[in-house]
């Protein structure tokens, strides 16, 4: 443990809570992740020696991440249990510290890692949770259902003792597609409830959200670490800038920012916090 990490317990050790931020040093590489997966690898190999196979672009994301979903559901990935034990290590780092957890992190591994759900907050949304597809309504939903079935579907397929042909390779697209639900009002495929869709529907997290900031408000004047970790400029309105304000209004606060590219602290809270320059990912690795 270098001199940070022993800093960092201490200062943990003698606050009254901790908020951890949580930014994109800690993204898994979804994509990478499914296409490194067998099935996946056998659906590319499908649809690149078809044609026709384009009337099915739409359906891509969906059968990435219902591959990504078998993956870290399986619990047998080695970078998604790198990612797990990682988080375990904030959290027995917290111990019995109240604390909440906030992640731009779409991912969802952070789930896995040992955290109590109702102290997490995600407001970039989920890879795993569906939304209205054109923002015609609030509707979010689990979307852990339909990649369960669309995995189901592709195993199917190449579990299938004939040999395959274009038309039954086109048969299964079409069952895939029928599994993924349509909104009600325009017909288009429910989308991914993740920031930078269309009609980015935030009922999915707000409900979390809620709670943090009325948690929040319990700390007020009490001994508050915020531990920042990897945040970049992505969405600096949801972890970093308030980080920053809440370290200038509650005088017992103290942030951690660690961060290998952007570690600065602005000048007015310069003597209010800590800033490490190295990936926050692997500080927590090599440090608890």
């Amino acid at each position: 443990m270098n001199t940070y990490g022993e800093e960092l317990k201490k200062h943990i050790t003698e606050a009254d809570a901790v908020i951890v931020g949580i930014g994109s040093e800690f993204a898994a590489d979804v994509e990478k992740i499914a296409a490194d997966n067998e099935i996946y690898l056998f659906y590319k190999s499908c649809i690149s020696s078809y044609n026709n196979i384009s009337l099915y672009d739409d359906i891509e994301q969906y059968i990435k991440y219902s591959v990504y979903y078998n993956e870290l559901s399986d619990g047998k990935n080695k970078t998604i249990n790198k990612y797990i034990a990682v988080y375990g290590k904030i959290q027995a780092l917290l111990g019995n510290k109240k604390y909440f957890v906030l992640t731009t992190n779409t991912d969802d591994i952070i789930y896995e890692g040992g955290f109590d759900e109702n102290t997490i907050a995600a407001p970039c949304g989920s890879i795993l949770r569906f939304q209205s597809g054109c923002g015609c309504g609030s509707f979010c939903q689990s979307a852990k259902p339909v990649l369960e079935e669309i995995y189901k579907i592709l195993v199917e397929l190449k579990n299938k003792k004939e040999k395959l042909t274009q038309d039954i390779v086109l048969e299964y697209l079409s069952k895939i597609k029928s599994a993924i639900p349509e909104c009600e009002g325009c017909h288009t495929l429910r989308s991914f409830n993740v920031h930078g869709q269309k009609a980015y529907d935030e009922s999915g997290y707000m409900r979390q959200w809620e709670k943090y900031t009325g948690w929040l408000q319990l700390t007020l004047n009490k001994k508050l670490v915020l531990l920042e970790l990897g945040v970049s400029f992505d969405a600096p309105t949801v972890i970093r800038w308030p980080f920053e304000k809440i370290a200038m209004l509650n005088y017992k606060a103290w942030l951690y920012r660690v961060n290998q590219k952007l570690p600065q602290l602005p000048l007015e809270i310069k003597d209010k916090g800590t800033s490490i320059s190295e990936n926050s990912f692997e500080f927590i690795n090599s440090n608890f």
